[in-house]
């Protein structure tokens, strides 16, 4: 029995340019009418589940050629379907990772009266990728791959400014980066290479807020900071982290962010 390639596409869930391709590149070839129209044969339709079966795990088509040709040994194919189970295992990882930070900053948007608040935490070890440096930035290719490994992962790792402490209230230098707990870097699969930072884990005073572009906003922020480690008798370490969580533009055109600010402190 005959069958035309948009009820194959259909029935397959293949888009009719798909088919034309895999037509084209041998992964699975059509036939001819005599009025040069394609069509497939009831013998191709298993071979079909099994092209979107091996896809599904993840195989490109060069591989499900190969498969087809004759290419493969059973030995390499039962190393290919591990390698496959480690590459879906990341992934689940990343996926895992992903959920737990979202409902975290979820519950963070949602309890709003701890605002504005500050609190002492015990702060895990975390990774930061700086990538202030333009110049190198173009021109450095280790560090132009690695700024994409962790761009194309961006949540759960978040935007990040790192400034002086007692430079909060004027015009601080700023480091901008990403930044992510070393815990979700691990299960996430960012890079950990001589462009990371490491920061160590560690107690700190962490204050969540509402950012509305006020003038005041960071001589507010380092009066509060201030007045709270005073009196809890705490001495910051020299740094301010300011970690980006989410922004959107208000109906009043105001550009609210949320943001998490992290200042490492220790005991006099």
């Amino acid at each position: 029995m005959k069958f035309s390639i948009g009820k194959v596409a259909k029935t397959f869930g293949f888009t009719k340019e798909a088919l034309r391709y895999y037509d084209r590149t041998g992964v699975l070839p059509s036939f001819r009418d005599e009025s040069g129209y394609r069509y497939y044969e009831d013998s191709q339709l298993q071979y079909m589940a099994t092209v979107k079966k091996f896809q599904n795990i993840g195989f490109s088509l060069q591989e499900i050629q190969a498969l087809r040709t004759g290419r493969y040994t059973g030995e390499r194919l039962v190393s290919r379907l591990e390698s496959a189970i480690d590459e879906r295992a990341a992934e689940l990882r990343y996926q895992e990772a992903l959920l737990r930070k979202l409902r975290q900053d979820v519950a963070e948007l949602k309890d709003t009266v701890r605002y504005d608040l500050p609190r002492l935490v015990e702060v895990p070890q975390r990774y930061a990728f700086y990538f202030d440096n333009t110049d190198r930035m173009v021109n450095d290719p280790e560090l132009r791959a690695d700024m994409v490994r962790w761009y194309g992962r961006m949540y759960p790792a978040e935007g990040l400014e790192s400034m002086p402490y007692g430079d909060m209230s004027g015009d601080y230098p700023r480091r901008i980066g990403l930044i992510i707990n070393a815990d979700e870097a691990e299960a996430s699969g960012f890079p950990q290479t001589k462009n990371v930072t490491v920061f160590p884990a560690g107690r700190a005073v962490e204050l969540f807020t509402k950012y509305h572009a006020k003038r005041d906003f960071w001589e507010w922020l380092h009066a509060l900071l201030e007045e709270f480690a005073g009196r809890n008798g705490l001495r910051y370490q020299g740094t301010v982290h300011v970690i980006y969580k989410f922004s959107y533009m208000e109906e009043d055109h105001k550009l609210a962010i949320y943001l998490t600010v992290s200042a490492p402190v220790e005991e006099p």
